[in-house]
């Protein structure tokens, strides 16, 4: 997919009311490294007033937040993953048949962006539907009776969906989707991204952990090898602060890249608005 210079990038999330704080933690730190993006929120319950004054913000910098409402009486009874208590993750199963554009780039809420997201947004997809990163913590016990090990035994963390929506619309895999999803919602582990897998897991394009850095997955190293730190060979373009530890909670508070979000949390939109252009020089040491 090819970038020009007046390209927007669009970013989609899907979230309820609860997770709105954590949204506009993600959103700064998208504007901090990026510039020219379209952001859509999926949601059932969230105030047009939070939307009203993110906006504002938003527009003095050229960016564009536009809502969108989903009923959820189609998702409310379906199984969802331990940590999320709402079927607002579901969402993002509608992405292709709700934002009209050729490519939508999904991110969950848990997540901060430590960088330019152009050179995986615009990457070539090579005819795949989407781009994904493994499930680094499910990859070494495939215990999934419902997905045929035969067709293949990768599965991936929907944390992170580079989506080409225009294929996802021309093969009606919106429609494939939700047949699924009635079918084995109250079957699967981790709902709808088993869901997504069932479908696509040997369909996707796979990229590296620097495209879904899964905390938890780092944590698990650190137990593992009794280590305070883990070296990566580079640095995370998104960090996923994937499971039940957050770093907003108390739960751990050496959680890896726990510092990031808190910086972000506290950024204020003011540095955002005046500084003369993206600079990330003084955050590379944080």
């Amino acid at each position: 997919m090819s970038n020009s210079t007046n390209d927007y990038m669009n970013i989609a999330f899907a979230v309820d009311a609860k997770y709105t704080p954590h949204l506009e933690t993600l959103i700064k730190s998208i504007c901090y490294h990026n510039k020219c993006v379209n952001f859509y929120v999926l949601h059932n319950d969230i105030p047009k007033e939070w939307f009203e004054g993110i906006q504002l913000k938003l527009g003095k910098m050229g960016y564009q937040l536009f809502p969108v409402h989903i009923s959820d009486d189609v998702f409310k009874n379906y199984k969802t993953l331990a940590h999320i208590s709402s079927s607002s993750s579901y969402y993002r199963l509608l992405i292709p048949n709700l934002i009209n554009q050729e490519r939508v780039l999904y991110l969950d809420a848990d997540i901060i962006v430590n960088g330019s997201l152009a050179d995986f947004y615009y990457s070539d997809l090579e005819g795949a539907p989407v781009g994904v990163v493994k499930d680094y913590c499910a990859w070494d016990n495939f215990s999934f009776p419902y997905l045929d090990a035969n067709i293949s035994t990768n599965y991936f963390n929907s944390g992170v969906l580079l989506i080409d929506t225009v294929k996802w619309r021309e093969n009606h895999l919106v429609d494939i989707l939700l047949t699924l999803a009635e079918k084995f919602s109250d079957k699967v582990l981790f709902g709808d991204q088993c869901i997504l897998n069932i479908l696509l897991r040997d369909k996707a394009k796979y990229y590296s952990l620097n495209e879904n850095c899964q905390v938890h997955y780092i944590e698990l190293i650190k137990r593992k090898y009794s280590d305070k730190f883990v070296n990566l060979s580079s640095e995370p373009i998104i960090i996923h602060y994937s499971s039940t530890q957050k770093p907003w909670d108390n739960k751990n508070d050496s959680l890896y890249y726990r510092e990031k979000y808190w910086f972000f949390r506290h950024l204020d939109w003011t540095y955002l608005l005046i500084r003369p252009s993206i600079d990330n020089s003084n955050y590379t040491n944080l």
